[in-house]
């Protein structure tokens, strides 16, 4: 914490801040841990849908690539809207967004 600010926080408020900024840093890290975990379970799955739907390797390495790229065009895209938005509101979406999308392919 930077000094200055230190020196003119009283100690309820030092306390408050502490409080605040532990907790976001763990919210974000359990969110970030979430968001990982949705992306990355294809692989896992991948044996099993070849098997399934019969895909072949091919398709899935295409679908991977797609995947990617858009990954990427998303994150710096959602950027732009997280900058304007509050984080809160685009972190809280994106998990509900992500969980209602899981539990659709679970129940299919």
């Amino acid at each position: 914490m930077n000094l200055l600010i230190q020196d003119t926080m009283t100690p309820e408020q030092t306390k408050k801040f502490k409080y605040w900024q532990t907790r976001t840093i763990v919210v974000t890290m359990v969110g970030y841990a979430l968001y990982y975990f949705v992306r990355k379970n294809f692989n896992t799955a991948m044996p099993s849908i070849e098997v399934t739907f019969g895909i072949t390797k091919a398709q899935l390495g295409l679908f991977l690539t797609l995947n990617g790229i858009i990954y990427g065009l998303s994150r710096f895209i959602n950027g732009f809207i997280a900058d304007r938005v509050s984080a809160r509101k685009v972190m809280s979406l994106g998990l509900a967004l992500q969980c209602a999308g899981q539990y659709r392919i679970r129940i299919q």
